[in-house]
């Protein structure tokens, strides 16, 4: 398998250390206002950003198959990458807890690793320490949160 070296965000989500390329993050904010959306899906209200509305899924939700929760402590990670035919996704990813930014040797999971625990966004591993993180590709997160139909030019 094809081991890729590259500069990662961690964070951690009910205590599973995950990874983001750097490339894809625009920045880290404290827990914002935000406001609700109604509805079941994955994307659960969206806040202000800088005049900006910003999109917000919760990935103990996408990650974890567990229930959102906005109440609890945590951070968001703003995402903000090109997409196929000229669109950019930027959208918030809310979690536990962001730990640092590091580089980071990866390896790709096969096919019965990969979207375990219920999300396709999880796309390879990688050592970090005395553990592993769990690399997150963040096109297939910004389609599982649905946030690509929401993503402009």
């Amino acid at each position: 398998m094809e081991r890729v070296m590259e500069t990662c965000l961690t964070f951690t989500q009910d205590g599973v250390v995950y990874a983001l390329p750097v490339s894809a993050v625009e920045s880290v904010v404290e827990k914002p206002l935000v406001t609700k959306l109604p509805g079941r899906g994955a994307v659960k209200g969206v806040f202000n950003l800088r005049g900006a509305p910003v999109a917000l899924g919760d990935l103990r939700e996408v990650l974890g198959g567990r229930d959102a929760d906005l109440g609890r402590p945590g951070a968001v990670i703003v995402l903000n990458f090109p997409l196929p035919g000229g669109f950019r996704a930027r959208f918030g990813a809310f979690a536990d807890g962001v730990d640092e930014v590091t580089e980071l040797e990866s390896e790709a999971v096969n096919e019965g690793l990969a979207g375990s625990g219920g999300s396709r966004a999880v796309s390879a591993v990688a050592k970090r320490g005395d553990g592993f993180a769990v690399m997150v590709d963040p096109v297939a997160l910004a389609v599982e949160l649905g946030v690509d139909v929401i993503a402009g030019a």
